[in-house]
């Protein structure tokens, strides 16, 4: 147990009338009838369009860059290059910084040397984008191809290029995090078993790819802009920092968006570009990313090695774990930073007293990579998840009863992991006999089916999982460096017609924010939702507040609707108790009518006292004209969702080919504000946890340094036909520390799939020992994992 104690976060809400109500998403009203207004939607007069130029080398030292041809096109109406974006701008902040790592300045624009494939090294702005992208062709630059490595292990050899003289080596920092004694616990266990681990490299390929429009007015000295981003807020402030403009002169609005997944957090070099340029040419300029620039301009994510052992008791009981962990991070660290969940979720939802981990970040000449749903959480779970099997099989234990017995119990809540994490409460092994039962794990194993008719072997497989959702309070984040605190803001202002305005900072970008939202303050407001108005993304009208990220929306923006809701709510009732001549106390709000708790016939309209409110005539002694309140929540703590994943695959063992039959996934992220949006989130994680563990890769070639799959044509990714069905299972611990009880949810589905179907895969195959040890799962990497458990071969043969 933790020394930590939590006090329940008070949430009292009168009416909850549509708080776990499947309302219809308000969203979709717009955006199915084609009227959602995205970046590339706004067309403001006197539009440039800008295109970039992109290093076509890993590295290289720029030696000359002559525009003269692409000016004297026409419709060409501006160029730049890096030395004149550097001497106007500072380097992009890094809202998570790596401790103790000294300065890698990011500027917008390469500037003599460029990193990776992909850095930005010229910039044309035109009236049309085609004729911008000619330009480019016509821009003579001068490369000296320089040495490179893209490759973790060859970045760290002793005599590989080194990419930042600031650094003695490739490695940018080392960072241990130890609990008791791993080495000596790992020396008693009666097995212990191990490897080398390798996730892949992938990117989030949201619908619409980032966006910027940036206008300036001269006079004001002010830029408007619009961004297809999660963090308007931040996205601001970095912005202003990166200009050298006081943040006042910058308004950024996000409108709809696109998807994020985390790859529109933190500010990129394009959005800084497009706005040097609307600041020298005085008319609009727009920026939207293409396909290809997605692939090598925008963060990439989840690529590791990992070193890992595990240590159990003859009983099944962990006695340590060990991670020695290296994250490509490629060549700089990204505006929001590299992945650092994998070590504080490595233990996952088991009693580990002694444990070793060390992260390893390595600079190497590809993009950078920066946060993608689940941010380190599902390559630290493929990592433990296959591990605990691979221990259950050399014991010849039942894995399922593996982690029954060593998950932690509701009664030990909180309780503070090995990797260093406080879980807030949950009943684990609850969520695991849920995803059990409904898939038929003990059926399956006294039917003890080995094979179908046509031959494939049958395997079944469990991964359990915590997801980290929020984070716990703005100071703990101080306390890490990070340029950002933890709270959420929101503006709740009631009108004349009796409904409300929501004014919020977080943009909209699928989530599903501006119907949970408007749930919450019905409830508390007593109205329908859809008589609340939210006006997401604007930094103009909207209070300060941090962004969607973190499986952090609901758990934060809910506590900020709550609070702002329940002050315009109890200003609602003194002015209509002052109308009715009743006490406020006795008065309660049903259906957009106040009226005395004993007589609902005997009330008056919510907008009669909206009215009387703003127009500040008939309010009680002291009582200021206006009905509106402003509030900011900032939790506690995180809340932990958690959950099992289970699955049944066939595998024909000839071939590695493997079909994914059933996939079951039980969760449990609180109390549900809106079951159906947490359905979506839960299917939607889902599929991009298929397509890293299963499809997604981005290759690089050693020799070149070359992206080989940067097209949607080269790019496995899934659709929806390649996916199983998902049958998905509900608990409900209400979490003590957040508003309601809720927990998030956003991440959860990306979590297990890779660590329940490779459980799976090698239970099928399991007369032969085969291991499954690198992310994707291809059928030619479990033909050669047969190969090798039948043959022999060393686990560590170099693939073709």
């Amino acid at each position: 147990m933790s020394d930590t104690t939590f006090e329940r976060v008070a949430t009292s809400v009168d009416t909850e009338r549509w708080i776990g109500a499947d309302v219809t998403r308000i969203e979709d009203e717009r955006l199915l009838r084609a009227q959602g207004r995205f970046v590339d939607d706004i067309d403001p007069p006197g539009l440039l369009h800008m295109a970039v130029g992109r290093c076509p080398y890993p590295h290289a030292r720029i030696d000359a860059i002559d525009p003269g041809r692409a000016l004297e096109l026409e419709g060409v109406v501006g160029v730049m290059i890096g030395s004149q974006v550097r001497a106007r701008t500072r380097p992009l902040t890094v809202l998570r910084p790596l401790p103790d790592v000294p300065g890698l300045p990011f500027f917008a624009m390469a500037d003599g040397i460029a990193l990776y494939e992909g850095h930005a090294v010229v910039t044309v702005v035109a009236t049309e984008r085609a004729v911008a992208e000619d330009a480019l062709e016509l821009v003579e630059i001068d490369y000296e191809p320089l040495p490179h490595v893209v490759d973790v292990e060859d970045a760290l050899d002793p005599g590989a290029p080194v990419l930042w003289e600031a650094l003695e080596s490739n490695l940018v920092v080392s960072t241990p995090r130890d609990r008791g004694d791993a080495e000596g616990a790992l020396a008693r266990a009666d097995v212990r078993c191990g490897g080398r681990v390798r996730v892949g490299r992938v990117t989030g390929l949201p619908m619409e790819g980032r966006a910027v429009l940036a206008e300036y007015t001269p006079g004001l000295d002010t830029l408007r802009v619009w961004s297809s981003t999660q963090v308007p807020h931040l996205h601001r402030m970095q912005l202003a920092d990166a200009l050298g403009m006081p943040e006042e002169r910058i308004r950024l609005a996000a409108p709809d968006v696109g998807g994020g997944f985390g790859l529109k957090l933190g500010l990129y070099p394009e959005d800084v570009l497009a706005c040097l340029h609307a600041i020298d040419t005085r008319r609009p300029v727009k920026w939207v990313e293409d396909r290809m620039e997605h692939f090598r301009a925008t963060t990439h994510a989840r690529e590791a090695l990992h070193d890992v052992e595990i240590g159990m008791t003859a009983d099944g009981t962990i006695t340590a774990m060990r991670d020695r962990y290296y994250v490509d991070m490629g060549a700089y660290n990204s505006p929001f930073g590299s992945p650092m969940l994998s070590s504080l979720m490595f233990p996952g939802p088991y009693r580990v007293k002694h444990c070793s981990i060390e992260r390893n970040v390595v600079a190497t000449n590809k993009t950078p990579v920066g946060a993608y749903r689940g941010y380190g959480q599902p390559e630290s779970n493929f990592v433990r998840e296959t591990l605990v099997d691979r221990a259950a099989r050399r014991l010849g234990l039942d894995p399922v009863e593996v982690r029954r017995h060593n998950a932690i119990r509701p009664d030990e809540m909180p309780y503070e992991s090995a990797g260093g994490a406080v879980y807030d409460s949950g009943d684990y092994r609850a969520a695991l006999d849920a995803a059990c039962e409904r898939i038929g794990y003990d059926e399956f194993r006294r039917a003890a089916p080995a094979r179908r008719d046509d031959g494939r072997r049958l395997g079944i497989g469990v991964a359990c999982f915590v997801e980290m959702t929020g984070y716990p309070g703005s100071k703990f984040l101080g306390k890490h460096n990070a340029a950002y605190g933890a709270y959420e803001s929101v503006t709740i202002r009631m009108n004349r017609s009796g409904g409300a305005d929501l004014y919020t900072g977080i943009a909209s970008f699928g989530q599903a924010n501006e119907t949970a939202f408007a749930q919450v303050c019905a409830s508390v407001l007593g109205i329908h939702p859809y008589d609340v108005v939210v006006h997401a993304g604007d930094t103009e009208g909207t209070p300060h507040n941090v962004g969607a990220f973190a499986s952090r929306t609901t758990i934060a923006g809910t506590g900020a609707v709550l609070g702002a809701a329940h002050e315009v709510r109890a200003k609602t009732l003194r002015v209509a108790g002052f109308l009715l001549g009743v006490a406020p106390e006795d008065l309660t709000i049903t259906d957009a009518i106040v009226h005395p708790l004993d007589r609902p016939d005997d009330g008056i309209p919510l907008s009669r006292v909206a009215v009387s409110a703003i127009s500040g005539h008939h309010l009680p002694d002291g009582e200021e004209p206006g009905l509106e309140a402003t509030k900011y929540f900032d939790p506690p703590a995180s809340a932990f969702g958690y959950g099992t994943a289970a699955a049944i695959v066939a595998v024909d063992e000839r071939t590695g080919e493997f079909d994914v039959e059933r996939f079951v996934l039980a969760h449990d992220c609180g109390r549900q504000v809106n079951p159906t949006l947490v359905e979506g989130q839960l299917h939607g994680g889902l599929a991009q946890g298929f397509g890293a563990a299963l499809f997604e890769e981005l290759r690089y070639d050693r020799e070149t340094g070359q992206l080989l799959n940067g097209t949607m044509l080269d790019y496995l990714m899934p659709t929806a036909a390649d996916l199983p069905h998902f049958e998905l299972v509900h608990t409900d611990v209400a979490s003590p520390v957040t508003p309601l009880g809720v927990r998030g949810v956003g991440e959860a589905g990306t979590i297990p799939p890779a660590s329940a179907i490779a459980n799976a895969i090698c239970d099928a195959l399991a007369p032969l020992p085969v291991e499954i040890d690198r992310l994707p799962i291809t059928p030619e990497r479990v033909w050669r994992a047969i190969r090798r458990a039948a043959d022999a071969l060393p686990s560590n043969e170099v693939e073709a």
